[in-house]
This record gives structure tokens, sequence and C-alpha cells, in this order.
């Protein structure tokens, strides 16, 4: 396990990261790492701005202003509409489509032979 260490109290621990039990439907222990992920982004002049005077505003890191923006951008997101199919009666069937592929083949058949002998 490297330079993790079980602790008594069923927890896992190493110096970078704590691993913590969860439960699964069937009640079997899985160990979950907790990390800090860490990225470079590229930010456009005008979402810099943003960042930095939020910065000033509330006297925070820039990594706090970036968190809070994204997260105040994301809990104002309009959650998905539900897609709904419109429907339309198209009468009754004029053919019997029990055996749509079968007809399908004959009007192909028939075209392929009109073609030879047509010559087109």
């Amino acid at each position: 396990m490297g330079a993790a260490q079980r602790s008594g109290t069923g927890y896992l621990r190493s110096s970078s990261r704590q691993v913590l039990p969860i439960l699964t439907a069937k009640h079997q222990n899985y160990w979950c790492y907790s990390v800090t992920m860490r990225t470079t982004v590229t930010l456009e002049d005008d979402t810099e701005q943003i960042i930095r005077s939020r910065m000033k505003q509330r006297r925070v890191s820039f990594k706090q202003a970036l968190n809070d923006l994204v997260r105040q951008g994301h809990a104002h997101t309009a959650p998905p509409r539900e897609f709904q199919t419109r429907t339309a009666s198209m009468g009754t069937p004029m053919l019997n489509l029990d055996k749509a592929l079968a007809l399908a083949g004959e009007l192909e058949d028939d075209e392929l032979i009109h073609r030879m002998e047509t010559g087109s």
C-alpha cells in the first residue's frame, strides 16, 4: 500500500490524502480516495478580470474565487427540460405491414428487373 497506513479507526490515511470506507448495496467496504485535483486552464482576458474582481471584493485567493464562481454558475443553470415526442395519428395503414421487409424486397426486385429490361 505504499506510504499509506491503516489506522485503528478503520480509515486508511496517508500524508497526502485520506481514504474513507464507503458501503455498497451489499454492505461491503470499498476505499474511496479523497484528493484535490490540480489542472491548468487557459482563461480569456474577460474571465480572468471577473475572477480578479471577485478576489478583491471578497479578499480571497484566486483558487477560492474561481471555485466560488464555478459553483455559482452551476447553481444558476436551469435543469434540462424533459424531452417529449409529439405524436400524430397517421391513420389506418393502406397495406398490411406485417411483412414489410418482404414487400420492400419485392419492390427492390421489381426495380432491378425493370432496370435490366430497359438497360438503364
